[in-house]
């Protein structure tokens, strides 16, 4: 089982309400985020209680965003959401990081 979880969201900084409840779902999985990374694609993402933040100045796309967001993030497997998502449930985490651990081979699961 790999050691961290980091979450990371992206957003352009005009969806607050959608942010909020992408957050809480992360915060709602039965695995604890050791991270959860806000990241504010071109825009200032502001503070948000017990999330780190990146800003990026430029909007640098989805990917660009993303790999930025991994680059910045300290945890083992990463957890991608964006800004107007949310967890479908309270064991998604738990899910992806059993696949991880039974199959040591896999590299990304979507």
């Amino acid at each position: 089982m790999p050691d961290t979880c980091s979450w990371i969201v992206l957003t352009m900084g005009d969806r607050p309400t959608e942010v909020a409840t992408a957050i809480d779902s992360i915060a709602a999985q039965s695995v604890p985020a050791e991270e959860i990374l806000l990241v504010g694609n071109g825009a200032d993402p502001g503070r948000v209680d017990g999330v780190r933040t990146l800003h990026l100045p430029e909007n640098l796309g989805v990917t660009g965003g993303r790999n930025e967001g991994a680059a910045a993030a300290a945890g083992d497997i990463l957890f991608f959401l964006d800004d107007d998502a949310r967890c479908a449930a309270p064991d998604v985490a738990a899910k992806v990081l059993e696949v991880f651990s039974a199959r040591p081979e896999v590299a990304a699961v979507s």
